[in-house]
């Protein structure tokens, strides 16, 4: 069971695990993407959070999450492992 911060994330909705495992909210993420936080709703449509892949990276520059958190299904372990030279 994954548990963080006494947080059992596996209780909460997806948006709301999302919140806790990278400190942000939408709104924090919509003021460092430099869009409207209606915009950043549209990428936790579903329950489903797909950060589009040029907001990762300015997201992996301003807060040191990695991409791969933002996006994983774009930013894979292949990716990962590309970026840190293996």
């Amino acid at each position: 069971m994954l548990v963080m911060n006494n947080i059992n994330l596996q209780k909460l909705s997806k948006n709301a695990q999302f919140t806790v495992t990278t400190g942000y909210t939408k709104s924090e993420i919509a003021r460092l993407c430099g869009v409207t936080k209606a915009y950043v709703q549209l990428w936790f449509k579903d329950e489903v959070y797909e950060v589009p892949p040029k907001f990762c990276t300015i997201l992996e520059l301003k807060t040191q999450i990695p991409c791969e958190t933002w996006n994983p299904k774009v930013f894979t372990k292949e990716w990962s492992d590309f970026r840190n030279g293996r």
